[in-house]
């Protein structure tokens, strides 16, 4: 398995306001977990130094996270 990064943006400012660690063996594993979260926010999935892809933001997030 490897390790990927899920980064969270604020809308305005660009920043990241939340970083979560995702197990995978494949990138499409990692972005399918990746969306499955739901977040508010548009993230960014990152595997070591290489963006895999940016996953917009999913509306209707009960708890704004």
């Amino acid at each position: 398995m490897a390790a990927y990064r899920l980064y969270c943006l604020d809308a305005d400012t660009g920043h990241i306001i939340k970083g979560e660690w995702i197990e995978a063996d494949t990138d499409e594993a990692a972005i399918n977990e990746a969306k499955s979260l739901k977040l508010s926010s548009r993230c960014e999935l990152w595997h070591q130094m290489r963006l895999v892809t940016e996953i917009p933001a999913q509306p209707g997030r009960p708890d704004g996270s």
